[in-house]
């Protein structure tokens, strides 16, 4: 009973947090890549700043289905598609790190990675 609580107790803090903080950074990220391609035409740029976010928004989305999960096997694969996502994620900040145009807004190369390097 005490291990039931506690596991829920737990899996609420992980909803807040996902869906409060995860999701605030989700929105910052997303404005700026927004900001960083809005007067941009590199085909190459564009593709790495939507691979980023869809990577992101992704792991975004997989938060509920791991936190809700009570099956160990079932929140393994959830992992491991939530860290392939982050290497989509973070392969694509290197692009955009050396294709962003000069004097461009660099806050998205800052953002840390919380969604990205979610744990269980």
């Amino acid at each position: 009973m005490i291990l039931d609580l506690a596991v829920q107790n737990t899996n609420l803090k992980a909803f807040r947090l996902s869906f409060g903080k995860g999701r605030e950074d989700a929105e910052q990220f997303e404005y700026a890549l927004n900001a960083l391609t809005r007067d941009v035409t590199d085909a190459q740029l564009i593709r790495a700043a939507a691979d980023a976010l869809s990577a992101e928004l992704k792991i975004l989305t997989l938060h509920a289905s791991h936190i809700a999960s009570p099956d160990d096997e079932e929140m393994n694969q959830i992992e491991q598609v939530i860290h392939a996502k982050a290497e989509v994620v973070q392969r694509s900040l290197e692009i955009l790190a050396r294709l962003a145009p000069a004097g461009s807004s660099p806050t998205y190369s800052k953002r840390r990675r919380p969604i990205a390097n979610s744990r269980r």
